[in-house]
């Protein structure tokens, strides 16, 4: 019974420690896109920030997405060669949604709910992964857990703009 249960791990795709790389890779691929699409969208926001205080704000969350961001992309450089990969049509997307967007209400309180629904969309996701891959690693799961509380640290912070 143990060889047959092996062979049908097996015959899954379900090998001791290749399986946990391949969630542990996933996890990581969706921390780097998730902290990328926030990266983008604080990028596109900056040029039309008014306010000193948001944009100091904003400025400190990019420098947080930016260090979890090498943090997943360090530890996928030593398991990997596969790099999370942005389709450039998703960055030019999203740049014109937020210059769309902020055409007509530029103001922090918008910019505010802009980021405060993206944060929102990212935590989901993440979330769905860490669910779809729980036989990851311990300190990868913990990775993924720290960018979704700094998101939402990031969501009560920018609630005091709406």
């Amino acid at each position: 019974m143990g060889l047959l249960f092996f062979s049908a791990t097996k015959a899954h795709g379900f090998v001791p420690g290749v399986f946990m790389k391949n969630q542990d890779q996933a996890i990581l691929h969706e921390i780097q896109k998730n902290t990328h699409m926030g990266l983008e969208a604080i990028d596109a926001m900056m040029p039309r920030v008014k306010d000193e205080v948001f944009a100091k704000e904003l400025a400190g969350q990019s420098v947080k997405y930016g260090e979890y961001y090498e943090k997943a992309s360090d530890r996928l450089s030593l398991e990997s060669d596969r790099l999370y990969k942005d389709v450039k049509g998703k960055d030019l997307v999203l740049r014109s949604s937020i210059w769309m967007q902020t055409f007509m209400d530029g103001s922090s309180g918008h910019m505010a709910d802009m980021m405060i629904q993206g944060v929102n969309r990212g935590i989901t996701d993440l979330q769905k992964v860490l669910n779809h891959n729980r036989h990851a690693s311990n300190e990868i799961i913990r990775l993924a857990t720290d960018v979704m509380d700094m998101e939402e640290q990031v969501i009560n912070r920018l609630r005091e703009y709406l």
